[in-house]
């Protein structure tokens, strides 16, 4: 918990966005899977995260 970024001392470089290209998938914490997508950086837009993964695929 010390390192969670709402509650701990991490930054907001320690979250992703992950946008599925498959509408309803659900998971559960301690999931292990693969994911193809394409890796994009915001270097401007305040109002998202610094990193988000777009048209994401599950391979498992």
């Amino acid at each position: 918990m010390a390192s969670c970024f709402f509650c701990g001392a991490s930054g907001p470089e320690s979250l992703i966005d992950l946008n599925f290209k498959k509408k309803g998938l659900h998971f559960n914490s301690d999931d292990v899977c693969t994911i193809k997508m394409i890796f994009k950086i915001n270097w401007s837009d305040t109002d998202n995260l610094n990193y988000s993964m777009e048209q994401a695929e599950l391979v498992r």
